[in-house]
């Protein structure tokens, strides 16, 4: 019996090959598009299962307060000295470490490298198991002059893994000792790989270092709210990780102080499995779990759009049906008959999406750094996860004919009143109002997020930051000591037209506020302010304009601030225009000679003379807003060189300035590229959502049309006769295009009315991220509205056409 209905499935599929060829093709897409984002989704959730115990072992992360001008409302990080209250204040950890990234010179003799070393404590050993290939790990980052490094450090700076004993200068100035040695992570840990950075994991140095590193204050500091500043925890058996994260975030009022208290909202965990999937998260809003959540929604269109489809063909077949079952055929012959024709026709369409992942998922892994591939997510899980995708798409796409129609007496049938009534048209009519709301919505994202994207690209940041070359590891004392002569070099290099040094680059994305108060002392009327470390000429290479007053000046002594040991107590500083509004100054003129009083931190008890007021700009990061800011020469904290070019020959001028720099440090090694360039990579998250979106959005129009094309083609047919009595009637051309166009778009507006709006609140939300957002978004809506409305039309616009004016003779001798 199983052999005969496949065959006659066969047989049926070829004789209507044209609709089957089409429905094949559009199962495909959509499942194609499916199995590709789940098996992406399935990568980054494997992420981090190799550790014992992962089930227990969580991240912290920091809910900020809007207060707090970081643009979204969570950090994936936390302040390091959450770390030493948490162990006698919060019960069910077992073990917790802090673990702090920075970027730092290593080196040994004549091999030196830019690393990103992770700065922990000894607990992390504890809370994490490494495989030791060398040495022993216990006692191992406890003196705060040992390390740990991988395999693959120790092979490149001393081409063995027997260097247990051997050292390594960090920075420069702190010489560490290896203890052990430990095998590479896996690539799909997240401490191999961030998105847009791609820093792994490869030496341990105790958190301890940052003191001899002269930044101890990183421990202690509530404002270091960073991705690069963690708080890794295992907790004990069978303790709920809410209740953790509630006795967390209670500390807050007690310990922060009254800036932490203003920043930091609340405390939360995230599994470790879960941690690798924050590098593509926006707002708290995770883009997997969006892209898994769209794609099904593709998925969904296209088993409606099959659905739809396979009904209207077997509505054409009804007189076979009624033929059947006159012939002794019963009901569940019948259905089996259907569902094993539907079911060939899924795995045809299975089998190609399986086939276009096998070609499409290494090149997208390596597009990606990722090892993707079918065969490593082909498990029992996802074999069992496709036999359901196909299993209920088959039972979606025959569950109406199966419990409506093949339930009519064969008598009607043969009288031509199969259809009649109003409930088939209307679940027809639902499908496609379904498959069009989708895809209404999915557009409308789709323009949303281009439109901001492209926004973003061209906001005006208030500073010129084409043709600038940065160079960064101005931190390293060897470097800090040579680096007014580093610049005097780069300056006289052809095609350079100014240089200078500052702590943070444009778009970097690093908060550095401080509490200041127009009077001295005054702590009740204290003002929060973005505070950067700048060079002398740092607003002449970003050309940012002078409002009042005047620049820095290396003429003027107090201009620079007081090195440590000098016992003066007063600096010159200049402001933006944010900064002179939030200090209640009514024009920048006001500003200029008044004094403001730093509250809290290193500058406690200085004294800043403002000198200049300069126009506001964003050095922040790509979702941050223009922030009131001082700025002062303090080349203590400068961490980067900003170069201003000619741009005439910019390959030679990055090449240039590199030799210049092997001139001087031949020993370290270079870290130089375009501000362009940075951006770039920085913006390459957005860049993404914008071509998964597009695509998306693409198939499911795709879908929908070629479904709503597929549905007019069958049901035109059935419709000759009525078109040819309406004729003869009287019914002009005009009348009948205006009835058969409103018949066949009618579910489309229907459609648009719930999409529409549905994409109109997730464009919002979107939005919301960003301070500076495009604008216009209901005229987006009414375009997507008249977009997919006028392609509907322009669908059915030829089947209307053929239908209003052929003969009534040619319809009407039909029967």
């Amino acid at each position: 019996m199983i052999k005969n209905l496949f065959i006659t499935g066969y047989r049926f599929a070829v004789q209507n090959s044209r609709i089957v060829v089409l429905n094949i093709l559009g199962l495909s897409i959509g499942l194609f598009t499916y199995l590709m984002a789940d098996a992406v989704a399935r990568h980054e959730r494997s992420y981090d299962t190799f550790f014992a115990d992962a089930g227990r072992i969580y991240g912290v992360y920091t809910h900020v307060t809007p207060a707090s001008g970081f643009g979204v409302d969570q950090v994936n990080g936390v302040a390091p000295v959450v770390a030493t209250l948490m162990e006698s204040n919060v019960a069910g950890i077992e073990a917790s470490a802090r673990y702090i990234e920075r970027r730092r010179v290593v080196g040994r003799e004549d091999r030196s490298f830019y690393e990103s070393v992770k700065f922990v404590d000894p607990a992390f050993l504890e809370v994490f198991n490494f495989e030791v290939l060398a040495g022993d790990l216990d006692g191992a980052l406890q003196d705060g002059s040992s390390m740990v490094i991988t395999r693959e450090a120790a092979e490149r700076y001393f081409e063995s893994i027997d260097v247990v004993g051997q050292t390594l200068v960090l920075a420069s100035q702190v010489e560490l000792r290896i203890e052990a040695v430990i095998e590479d992570l896996p690539l799909n840990s997240h401490f191999s790989y961030r998105f847009g950075t791609g820093d792994r994991l490869q030496i341990l140095a105790p958190a301890q270092a940052l003191e001899m590193l002269g930044q101890g204050n990183t421990l202690t500091n509530w404002l270091g709210i960073s991705d690069k500043n963690r708080i890794y925890i295992k907790l004990f058996e069978g303790v709920a990780p809410a209740n953790v994260a509630s006795d967390l975030s209670g500390l807050i009022n007690i310990h922060a102080n009254e800036r932490g208290r203003e920043v930091t909202a609340a405390f939360g965990l995230r599994e470790l499995t879960l941690w690798n999937a924050t590098a593509l998260e926006a707002n708290g809003i995770s883009l997997i779990s969006v892209g898994i959540f769209l794609a099904g929604l593709v998925l969904f269109i296209t088993v409606l759009n099959y659905s739809n489809l396979f009904t209207a063909i077997v509505i054409g077949r009804m007189r076979e049906l009624a033929l059947r079952k006159t012939l002794g055929a019963s009901k569940l012959h019948l259905a089996l008959q259907l569902y094993s024709e539907s079911l060939l026709i899924i795995t045809v369409a299975v089998l190609l999406a399986l086939a276009g992942l096998e070609l499409v998922l290494p090149t997208l892994g390596a597009a990606l750094q990722k090892d993707i591939s079918l065969q490593a997510l082909m498990g029992f899980d996802m074999v069992a996860h496709i036999t359901l995708v196909i299993l209920m798409a088959t039972l979606l796409s025959v569950a109406y004919p199966v419990a409506v129609l093949i339930s009519v007496p064969a008598v009607r049938i043969f009288r031509g009143q199969s259809t009649r009534g109003k409930s088939g048209a209307r679940i027809r009519s639902a499908l496609v109002i379904t498959q069009f709301a989708i895809t209404g919505f999915l557009v409308l994202l789709m323009i949303t997020t281009l439109q901001q994207n492209r926004h973003m690209v061209n906001i005006d940041p208030g500073f010129n930051g084409e043709n600038i070359i940065i160079v960064k590891g101005l931190g390293d004392q060897a470097i800090a000591r040579q680096r007014q002569v580093l610049e005097i070099a780069l300056t006289k290099l052809d095609g350079v037209i100014s240089v200078s040094a500052a702590s943070q680059q444009p778009y970097e994305g690093r908060h550095n506020t401080a509490s200041y108060a127009t009077t001295a002392g005054d702590s009740s009327g204290g003002l929060s302010l973005y505070r950067f470390d700048v060079g002398f000429d740092f607003f002449t290479t970003y050309q940012v304009a002078m409002l009042s007053g005047r620049m820095f000046d290396r003429a003027f002594a107090e201009d620079v601030y007081p090195p440590p040991g000098d016992a003066r107590s007063t600096a010159n500083i200049l402001i933006n225009q944010s900064a002179a509004r939030k200090l209640g100054f009514a024009n920048a003129g006001e500003a200029q000679g008044q004094v403001i009083f730093p509250l809290a931190n290193d500058s406690a008890g200085m004294a800043y003379a403002i000198v200049g007021v300069v126009e506001d700009a964003n050095f922040l990061g790509l979702t941050d807003n223009i922030k009131p800011a001082i700025f002062r020469v303090r080349p203590a904290g400068f961490r980067s060189l900003a170069i201003r070019t000619t741009g005439t020959n910019p390959e030679g001028t990055l090449m240039a300035v590199n030799q210049t720099w092997k001139s001087l440090f031949p020993d370290l090694p270079v870290l130089s590229g375009y501000l362009a360039d940075d951006f770039a990579a920085r913006f390459a998250a957005f860049a993404m959502s914008n071509q998964v979106l597009m695509a998306l959005s693409l198939i499911a129009i795709t879908i929908a049309v070629f479904g709503l094309f597929g549905l007019v083609s069958l049901f035109a047919e059935r419709r000759r006769k009525e078109i040819g009595i309406r004729k003869v009637l009287g019914a002009s051309v005009g009348d009948l295009y205006r009835f058969l166009c409103w018949q066949f778009t009618r579910p489309v507006v229907i459609s648009l009315l719930i999409g529409v709006p549905l994409g109109y609140f997730a464009s919002s939300r979107y939005l919301m991220i960003f301070t500076d957002r495009v604008s216009g978004l209901p005229w987006h809506a009414l375009g997507v509205s008249v977009a997919i409305l006028g392609l509907a039309i322009v669908t059915v616009v030829g089947h209307v056409w053929f239908m209003a004016h052929e003969n009534p003779v040619c319809s009407l001798r039909y029967e």
